[in-house]
């Protein structure tokens, strides 16, 4: 009795490991240590007693059979705990298998930008480029862009920024309204000038008279009409 009783809790044991609760291993085992517990004990009493022969063989025989019932039982209970079922059990695995494939985000990758070198040839090309650009008054367009501008001066869009900055210190919408803002300065310097401001400020490629002001009283800090009649008092 010992002995089976030492050989089937050792496989209750390995059973018991799966339960995903400590409170459910902790139960199971109390549970058969008590069983374990009151079997000897009543056999133990019967044989102090002196219970009759054949008595004693039946209630034995009844006890083993109720002790395997009850190992029986209890195993059954163990491989059909709650989310440790053959078919869980794969459903936890591959959620599982599904969680530790997700890719952690690699860091990004700093791209940096080349310089680009302009050979000699390139650079004189240019700058006669936008020599002619700026004697034909191509800069008084109303719809000059970036893009417009490379296809007028013939200068790829990635040598433009480098260019100008590199000539001008000024980038692409900055060297626009530098030379639209000279244009205008000699306008209202000129004896001639038979324009209102409003029409000058069209005239020289500005969306509005309002971003004309501005850009006007940054560069020269004064308005249109102060720069006028300043000059015209200094003749």
């Amino acid at each position: 009795m010992i002995g089976y009783s030492i050989w089937v809790w050792t496989l209750v044991s390995s059973t018991l490991i799966g339960l995903s609760k400590q409170g459910g291993k902790i139960f199971c085992s109390v549970l058969f240590c008590v069983m374990s517990g009151l079997s000897m004990r009543s056999l133990m009493e019967m044989i102090e007693n002196g219970a009759n022969i054949n008595l004693h063989s039946e209630v034995t025989i009844l006890l083993y059979l109720i002790f395997l019932f009850f190992i029986t039982f209890l195993l059954v209970i163990c491989s059909q705990d709650k989310g440790y079922g053959p078919t869980q059990m794969e459903g936890h695995v591959s959620k599982q298998s599904r969680i530790l494939s997700i890719p952690t985000p690699s860091k990004k990758r700093t791209v940096r930008r080349k310089s680009t070198a302009l050979t000699r040839e390139q650079q004189i090309a240019y700058r006669s480029s936008i020599e002619f650009f700026i004697e034909t008054l191509a800069f008084l367009d109303s719809d000059m862009n970036k893009e417009k501008f490379c296809n007028v001066v013939e200068i790829p869009s990635a040598h433009v920024a480098s260019f100008l900055k590199q000539e001008f210190n000024k980038g692409f919408n900055g060297f626009i309204n530098q030379l639209r803002l000279n244009y205008a300065a000699r306008q209202l310097k000129s004896d001639h000038f038979i324009y209102t401001i409003e029409d000058l400020s069209l005239i020289c490629g500005f969306s509005s008279r309002a971003s004309f002001y501005r850009n006007f009283q940054t560069e020269f800090g004064c308005s249109p009409h102060q720069f006028r009649f300043e000059k015209k008092q200094v003749i």
